[in-house]
């Protein structure tokens, strides 16, 4: 069908991958990206996007010129915390721990217009 289901980028701090469902029409329904990556400073942090899309209005080519999108950010930082033994003295190994640092959704209306010649 020559839609794209998925795209794999890897940039210098950040790996990147999105994936897409389609509805019946052709139009993205859902959309998800996964970031993962660094922020330079040797700290780990991963983002995720999933966002769902409603499509309102459509011109006569059957191409979309409105729709709302709401989207679901979260963001995640992932630190090594050296683990201690009885008397409190590091031990030399360390666990990771994943903390949510960032959450929101956001609410979009997005519209086009196409000219054809």
């Amino acid at each position: 069908n020559g839609q794209i289901d998925s795209i794999s980028t890897a940039y210098w701090e950040w790996d990147v991958k999105e994936s897409f469902k389609y509805d019946d029409k052709g139009f993205v329904a859902q959309s998800g990206c996964f970031y993962d990556g660094d922020d330079g400073e040797d700290v780990d942090i991963d983002a995720a996007e999933n966002s769902s899309y409603d499509y309102v209005a459509v011109d006569e080519q059957g191409n979309w010129t409105e729709r709302r999108v709401i989207t679901d950010w979260k963001r995640w930082q992932t630190v090594d915390v050296p683990q201690m033994d009885a008397k409190g003295n590091p031990t030399g190994d360390s666990i990771e721990k994943k903390t949510l640092i960032n959450s929101e959704i956001v609410y979009a209306i997005q519209k086009r217009e196409i000219a054809y010649y």
